[in-house]
């Protein structure tokens, strides 16, 4: 999301991990693919955040398939006008929501955005925010 920046705490992470999955990898002098991914999914794995983003893109991919080719169209010009993929989800549950007159799904949606909050507020006392903001 252009605007607000979604996708850059990504970006950010997926970086870090493999800049030092590749010095692990050159200082043990074994620099085979097989090394390097393992180094780097082992450190995405126990990234929370990235675990969330996962859940968000298996949702989105689950939903983009479910879509008739011109609702793909739009959506697609929509993330490059500034939508996101996270927002993407929530509005989903929203839409769908309103249709179904079910606040269930906005509830959800809510939840989702405060589970995701301290991971957009990234920094050394990351895990003591996450789980004061898990236990409210």
């Amino acid at each position: 999301m252009p605007f607000l920046g979604e996708g850059m705490p990504e970006a950010f992470f997926t970086g870090i991990y493999a800049a030092q999955a590749a010095a692990e990898a050159i200082e043990s002098g074994d620099t085979t693919r097989e090394r390097l991914e393992e180094k780097y999914n082992d450190l995405l794995e126990s990234n929370l955040f990235m675990q969330s983003f996962s859940y968000v893109a298996a949702a989105n991919k689950q939903s983009i398939l479910s879509m008739e080719d011109g609702e793909i169209v739009s959506m697609m010009q929509n993330v490059v006008m500034g939508g996101g993929f996270i927002t993407n989800v929530l509005h989903n549950k929203w839409i769908s929501a309103a249709r179904e007159e079910n606040l269930q799904p906005v509830r959800e949606a809510c939840e989702f955005m405060d589970f995701l909050q301290p991971y957009r507020e990234i920094g050394g006392d990351f895990e003591q925010i996450y789980r004061e903001r898990k236990k409210r």
